[in-house]
């Protein structure tokens, strides 16, 4: 069953974020040796928001017929968006947590985990209704 759910897009959405996670978080290693650290996390950002795109674009939404600067900028929007609602909700959900009694550290990390999971639900629809979707403007 878990196999099959894998092979379907929001199975492959997963892998694909899961994987561009890492990349992003394994580029700042060595970006760090050469550059300041919000430097190498910005580098590493764009590392791993590269490698999310190539992993989207040919294995998750393959055979999307739009223009690829047009899947570029889209791309870009609907990450900017979903990090937006991701940190939106992570600090609305902890206030909500905090107030009803749970402790910071728990509240904090079970919000930023909702925040997480509401922020990639939203990149997967956009991504494939606006990033990789077949209308072209």
């Amino acid at each position: 069953m878990i196999a099959g759910m894998l092979r379907g897009p929001q199975g492959r959405f997963l892998i694909a974020g899961t994987i561009a996670s890492l990349v992003n978080w394994l580029a700042r290693f060595p970006l760090e040796g050469v550059m300041p650290f919000a430097a190498a996390v910005l580098g590493a950002m764009v590392i791993g928001m590269l490698c999310g795109f190539l992993l989207y674009d040919r294995w998750v939404f393959p055979g999307s017929p739009r223009p690829l600067a047009l899947k570029v900028r889209d791309f870009i929007a609907v990450n900017f968006v979903s990090q937006l609602i991701m940190f939106v909700v992570s600090i609305g959900v902890r206030e909500l947590l905090l107030i009803g009694g749970l402790a910071t550290m728990l509240a904090g990390a079970a919000a930023h985990l909702i925040g997480i999971a509401t922020g990639a639900l939203f990149s997967y629809f956009g991504h494939r209704s606006v990033t990789f979707g077949a209308r072209v403007k």
